[in-house]
């Protein structure tokens, strides 16, 4: 018997599906609350834009919160309550940050 699930999408609340018809993505799927996070290089333009202050692909910040809908808060630098959703950003390997006073960050 195949395993069912009920999901709640940002699209759509209350999906049900099999677990065969479910893919992980792993980038997003490592990005958690205290994570230092950038915008995926893909992603031409965030969902929800770049925000007002300059936010761009070169910008990392560190994840503050994930909503269940996908909805992401980040401090980045230039706009330390960045809001966007979890499929444009992934981790940001390779780079350890300090937050600096006022709650930025630096690589």
């Amino acid at each position: 018997d195949a395993q069912f699930y009920t999901i709640d999408f940002p699209e759509q609340d209350g999906w049900k599906g099999r677990e065969a018809d479910l893919e992980i993505d792993r980038k997003a799927n490592e990005c958690r609350p205290g994570k230092q996070v950038r915008v995926r290089p893909s992603i031409a333009s965030p969902s929800s834009g770049w925000g007002t202050n300059g936010v761009s692909h070169k910008s990392l910040g560190v994840l503050r919160s994930v909503a269940h809908d996908g909805t992401v808060v980040i401090n980045f630098p230039e706009d330390s309550t960045w809001a966007g959703v979890l499929a444009d950003i992934e981790p940001a390997d390779g780079c350890i940050i300090t937050l600096l006073k006022g709650g930025g960050v630096r690589c």
